[in-house]
């Protein structure tokens, strides 16, 4: 009886329960579609765009925390499989967004880093290599400590003020 129980508790886990199912990712990185599904399945927009030339970037696009975000595809294989992804976000030039503001960032912010281009519109970027494999729970994991940048970042913007907040 205690083996039945057993058996049934684990079906339930790993299928009706669905949350320690993660699907491992094989060696070599992870493909656009994979990575569209996953955002797909947690709710997310996932528009794929490929790079029409060399000075495009292969990429998809999305959005949460009311922002639009790119994840962009680096090092494919003959497969279609990418070594490395980057998430990324970037906002229009705003007045209280300074280098001094983007060291301060860089300086206590550990997961993403932050800079300002010439016309002084900051990026945000974190990257993830996943040439040796991974699984959808660490994407997972992945895309919410990403959203937690993302929601960190609307913060850092608005206490622009308050410079005890950081």
């Amino acid at each position: 009886m205690a083996r039945v129980w057993g058996v049934l508790v684990l079906g339930w886990v790993l299928g009706a329960g669905g949350v320690l199912v993660s699907e491992p990712l094989p060696d070599g990185g992870i493909t656009l579609n994979e990575m569209a599904k996953i955002l797909s399945d947690k709710g997310y927009k996932a528009e794929i765009k490929v790079a029409k030339d060399d000075k495009d970037e292969t990429r998809i696009v999305s959005a949460a925390e009311g922002h639009v975000f790119v994840i962009y595809f680096y090092g494919f294989s003959d497969d279609g499989r990418a070594k490395n992804i980057q998430y990324c976000i970037s906002f229009n030039p705003i007045s209280s967004i300074t280098v001094e503001r983007s060291v301060e960032w860089n300086r206590h912010f550990r997961f993403a880093r932050m800079y300002l281009n010439d016309s002084n519109t900051s990026y945000w970027e974190m990257d993830r290599d996943l040439e040796h494999g991974a699984t959808t729970e660490a994407i997972d994991n992945d895309l919410e400590r990403w959203f937690s940048v993302i929601h960190s970042i609307d913060k850092f913007i608005s206490d622009k003020d308050d410079k005890s907040k950081v």
